[in-house]
This record gives C-alpha cells, structure tokens and sequence, in this order.
C-alpha cells in the first residue's frame, strides 16, 4: 500500500469540502434577496395593468376611467362634441366659419347653420353682424341654413381638411301659402298633414327638402305654411286618402292664398312573395315604392310578409308604383310597375325571389385601352328601387360583383376626371365585361 495515499485522500476531501461551502453560501445569498426581488416584480406587473396608475403607484390624471377627456391606456385627447360631450375618436378640430347674407348682401342675424356629418349635427348660430363659426373634425357635411321666414338657397356640400374654411350662406325670404285641404265630397280634412316637394325646375336652386317644413290641416279644413321659393308640390295625405297640387313660381316673400287640395281615396295592393319553385321564404318583405306627383322621387314603404308570404298595404296614391321583395341569403326578385288611378288597387301581385348565385364581372379602360383603377362600379335591377351594391376596380381595372340574380341589371360606374358611364339590360351571371369610360376633357365638360 502506498504511504502517499491518505495525504491524497485528505485533499479530495478538503477540496469537496471548501466546494459545498461556496455553493451553501450563495445558495443563503440568493434566498435572502429573493422576496425583494419577487415583491418588486408584482409590483411593476399590478402598475402596467391597472388603468390610471403610474410606476411610482399614484394616479395617473390622463388615464383615470372618468376623465371623458381621454382614452384609457393613452394621452391623445378626445374631440368634444358642441353639447360637450367626449366623440368616439380622437381627432383635431378645425374652424369652418363665414356670413350669412340676404338680399342685397345685407347681414343677416339669428340664423342657425347646420353641419350634418357622421351621423351627428352641428349648429352655430350668425351674430348681429351675420358671422357665424365653429370647430368640426375634417369630413364631409351637408349643409342647411334655417331662420325666422328665411331659408338657404345654393348650398353645396361642405369638404373640409386641415385648414380653417371659410363658407359664406345666402338666404332667401321664406314664402307663405295659404290653402284648404278638402275631401272629394267636400268634407275638411282635418288633421292632414302637408308636405312640400320641390319640382324638377327649382331642385338644385334651394337645399335640403328638410328645410320646407310642413303643417297641419285645421278642423275647418285650412293650412298655413312657411316654405321656400320657387315651384312645388304640395302632397296632402291622412288615413286613406291623398292629393297634391302644383303651386308654381313663388317668389321670395310672396303669400299665395286660395291653394286648394282635393284628397281622394287611396288605393291598396296585395301578394305574396315565394322563394324558388315556389316555397315560403322566411323573413321576406315587400318594398312598396310610390311616385312623389311632379318630381323623380319616391316614397319607400318595406311591408313584413307574414307565415304564409302574403303582404298588403293600405294607402296607395295615384301614380306610379314599383313593388318588389327581398330576403336574406336570395337576390331580389324582379320589380312589377304599374300606374294606379284614384281609389285603384292591385291584388293577386307575385314576386320570385332567386337563388343568390350568379355574378356580373369584367373591366374598365379608358378611351385609349388602359385599365382604370378604383372606379366605383354600383349594381341595380333595372327598374328597382333597391339601394345599390357597390365596388371598385382593382389595379387590373378588373370587378366582380357576386350574389345576384338573373336580372336584368344596369352598372353605374364613377371616377373623377372620367364621364358617368351606364351599363344596362344585362342578364347574370356574364363576366368578361368591358366598359369603356371617357375623359370628361373629351366631351367639352369640366370634372369639378
């Protein structure tokens, strides 16, 4: 045995030794910082989740919940609206300002200017000198001009950027017409309520129909109403009767008496709307469409059909009506128009509804061949009075626009700098398409 051996022995065992001391006191190091460690930790993770708390724990006054002023979780601040109330995104508010003038240009006073935009409207009201203004968000607005016997007269739409705008309003002195609204034999029509149209010839003279107003039909059968110059349909209308009578050149102040409505009885029309090979389709409605007498426009009555698919609607004036149906998850069925007399009905109506599956594409090029991206290509049936699908072109100049029926469908399809371009009497489903659409230049017109 060699004599070399325990010494050897010795120092394994003393090294082993000083080894499992270094690792027991760093092992007794780290679990006394530990729970520091770990405190501070929670700490940061409860300070980034909480709303409203900053690093050092204390409240934060830009992201505390009730501040309408702010967005939770960030510092950009809200656009209040004119009642003072927080808007839904945070936007930069810009001045839009201007006067309101009369005749003569004279100022004129207590005018209220209506901005109507993204579902909302905004109001500021001129001052003794006509200047009016207020802050909006960039957009796009529609606007009217409403006062004591005045209305607003050529207003175009508003567009407004990053700039301040300045947008001057001319008025005009309301008209007033005196009247008497009168059964056919002869009875007053109390309680019927008046409402003017404008014609086709004054249409883009005045603004919005909204500003005509309206009245009521007094127990002795007469009216008043305070409205805008210039040529209208007045439409009377109560429980099941109606008429209207063409009131022709107003000028700006007049008051013309003796306008006289006779109301005849309506009309009704009945059917049933049935899916392919004739089945009941739930959740169907008929959409009855009735002529406003003198002007391109129509009023819009959606009838529910019931269990059985059947519809009916009571109050049917003389002129023209569309009636057609839709469904969820069919394409419209094809319109049915007819003219109807006094007191005229139509029964026994029947509207298909299709099978959703058929499609129109194609492509648009300009005068010269080359494909046009981004024109708006909106889709109808031709005589319907159904809102429009809707889509534009790709970088190809390629469309397509799918779940239609048969048809027949008409395109419209719009792009600045281009000339309005139609596409009618086309059966579904056809692809290879091709539309070509005009520089407006070529035409001697101006694209503004």
């Amino acid at each position: 045995m060699d004599r070399h051996s325990p010494t050897k022995r010795t120092w394994l065992l003393l090294l082993l030794g000083a080894g499992l001391a270094v690792l027991l006191a760093v092992w007794w190091a780290s679990r006394g910082s530990a729970p520091a460690n770990r405190a501070a930790t929670e700490h940061n993770r409860a300070t980034d989740s909480a709303p409203g708390v900053e690093a050092g724990g204390s409240p934060s006054p830009h992201r505390t919940r009730g501040d309408a002023r702010f967005t939770t979780g960030s510092k950009t601040p809200e656009a209040v609206n004119e009642t003072g109330e927080p808007s839904k995104t945070a936007v930069a508010r810009v001045k839009v300002f201007g006067r309101v003038s009369g005749h003569g240009d004279k100022p004129v006073a207590h005018v209220d200017v209506i901005f109507a935009g993204m579902g909302a409207e905004w109001t500021a009201t001129s001052n003794d000198s006509g200047d009016y203004s207020l802050q909006l968000a960039p957009g796009s607005y529609q606007v009217r001009a409403i006062g004591d016997r005045v209305v607003g007269i050529g207003l175009k739409p508003l567009t407004l950027g990053a700039e301040p705008r300045r947008y001057d309003i001319r008025v005009l002195q309301s008209s007033l017409i005196r009247g008497h609204a009168r059964y056919a034999n002869g009875s007053p029509a109390a309680g019927a309520v008046v409402v003017p149209y404008l014609s086709h010839s004054t249409a883009p003279l005045l603004a919005t129909r909204g500003a005509l107003g309206s009245a009521e039909v007094r127990d002795d059968g007469s009216f008043e109403l305070d409205t805008a110059p210039g040529t209208l349909i007045l439409t009377a209308s109560h429980k099941s009767a109606a008429g209207s009578v063409r009131v022709s050149g107003l000028r700006p102040g007049e008051v013309r008496k003796n306008v006289k409505i006779v109301l005849v009885p309506n009309g009704y029309v009945e059917g049933v709307v049935h899916g392919p090979k004739g089945r009941v389709v739930g959740a169907a409605k008929a959409l009855v469409s009735m002529q406003i007498p003198g002007t391109w426009e129509y009023d819009r009555v959606p009838i529910p059909t019931d269990a059985q698919g059947r519809f009916s609607y009571q109050v049917i004036r003389p002129g023209q009506t569309i009636v057609e149906a839709t469904a969820p998850g069919f394409a419209q069925s094809e319109p049915k128009t007819f003219r109807l007399d006094a007191g005229q009905s139509r029964t026994g109506i029947l509207l298909i509804l299709h099978e959703a599956n058929r499609s129109l594409s194609g492509h648009v090029v300009d005068a010269s061949g080359n494909p046009l991206a981004f024109v708006e290509v909106a889709q109808g049936v031709m005589g319907s009075k159904e809102h429009y699908k809707k889509t534009f072109t790709d970088a190809s100049g390629s469309f397509n626009i799918s779940g239609l029926g048969p048809g027949p469908h008409h395109l419209r399809l719009r792009k600045s700098g281009y000339k309005q371009t139609r596409k009618s009497k086309l059966k579904a489903s056809q692809s290879n398409i091709r539309i070509v659409m005009p520089p407006v230049a070529a035409h001697g017109t101006s694209s503004r």
